[in-house]
């Protein structure tokens, strides 16, 4: 029953973040049509970030208030209605706003999904929280190759097909029984609620930023990059597709690696390793490029699910809000870089932008070894 359940709820994470990351093959597909810059990119790839995590807390905090499995089912429907609806489009502020309705829907599911995963087996919280969060990473990575594929071979229109699954999801919520699952319906604690603004949780929090803020520029520009060095968009969607997907790999390892090493020194490496590796990247060609690309992926990503269970444990009285606060809200901000990185992009070129992204990496790996000098003590 209880591994029903986990398959169920990280099925419908993997579902929803496979159609967020639509749009980074979706862009090029439909930059003709909707005559798109990389400024305007930005703006679609930041908005529909930030309509997905900011908000999360606040969802969070509604399924802390009131609990249901209804959380589950219509963030996926939506979120896979509004974004196939989006290649419809035939300007770019009608494409905007569908995306960023999707946005919106996706991130409603985040922290329901993890709320209910973080009570089926208290024993192995590490181990779930890193499995359903490189679910949804592998769902994110395939998002783009999957779009792209059946763009090339059938054409936009094709992606409605995808919703059959989406149907699939639903059917299974329906006939699951999750209410031996369903966390208890909280009160309203502002003590735990000011918690997110000062000492310890603020300080992840800033680390959570920095690490969303670099992987999201290397993951949402590499199309872009790619074409520009002289990749096939079809080989380039599919290095970005390898990209996410050893990250999601790399998230499973590093939650049971931090059960015993401790979660800080697996952040702190894991970031530092990130800057390292996306330097050597941008300065090596061939082989060796994409050898240095997908060992960027997988440290960026790895330390995502270890920040997801060690916010839990700092509020383990709402952990609607925490997981809203690192699967969503941190992205959201960090998804702002986007925006910026995008500018950079149109004034200075995509490596310079890329650089930006390695540099902030790096000062999330900094700001990350404060986190146990500021009384974080590692959970395990």
């Amino acid at each position: 029953m209880k591994k029903r359940v986990f398959l169920l709820l990280a099925g419908g994470h993997a579902l929803t973040d496979m159609y967020l990351n639509f749009l980074p093959a979706l862009l090029p597909a439909m930059a003709s049509r909707l005559d798109l810059s990389m400024t305007l990119a930005g703006i679609a790839i930041s908005g529909s970030l930030i309509a997905a995590n900011l908000a999360q807390p606040v969802f969070g905090w509604f399924f802390d208030l009131r609990p249901s499995s209804r959380w589950l089912v219509w963030p996926v429907v939506l979120s896979g209605l509004f974004m196939c609806a989006s290649v419809l489009s035939t300007g770019y502020y009608i494409f905007l706003a569908l995306i960023l309705l999707a946005g919106v829907a996706n991130g409603a599911y985040h922290p329901a999904g993890s709320a209910y995963t973080y009570r089926i087996d208290p024993s192995k919280r590490g181990v779930l929280m890193s499995l359903f969060s490189s679910a949804g990473a592998l769902g994110f990575a395939l998002g783009p190759v999957i779009l792209a594929f059946a763009v090339d071979n059938w054409g936009l229109k094709s992606v409605f097909w995808t919703l059959g699954l989406v149907g699939l999801f639903a059917a299974g919520i329906a006939v699951a029984r999750l209410s031996g699952f369903k966390p208890a319906p909280q009160k309203l604690d502002l003590r735990q609620v000011g918690a997110v603004f000062k000492g310890t949780v603020l300080l992840l929090t800033w680390v959570m930023i920095l690490r969303a803020w670099g992987h999201l520029v290397l993951s949402n520009y590499l199309v872009f990059y790619l074409e520009v060095v002289g990749y096939s968009y079809q080989t380039s969607a599919t290095l970005l597709t390898w990209f996410l997907a050893v990250g999601a790999i790399a998230g499973i390892i590093a939650g049971k690696v931090s059960d015993f090493l401790g979660r800080t020194k697996v952040i702190v490496v894991s970031m530092l390793l990130s800057a390292v590796f996306a330097g050597l990247f941008l300065y090596s060609h061939g082989a060796w490029a994409v050898a240095f690309l997908l060992a960027c992926g997988a440290a960026a990503h790895a330390p995502l699910p270890v920040m997801v269970v060690l916010c839990q444990e700092y509020l383990p009285q709402s952990v609607g809000i925490a997981s809203g606060l690192s699967m969503g809200f941190a992205w959201g901000v960090g998804s702002l870089g986007a925006l910026v990185n995008g500018i950079i992009a149109d004034h200075w070129g995509l490596p310079a932008s890329f650089w930006v992204a390695a540099l902030i990496l790096l000062a999330g790996a900094v700001l990350a070894t404060g986190l146990e000098k500021d009384g974080v003590m590692d959970r395990v």
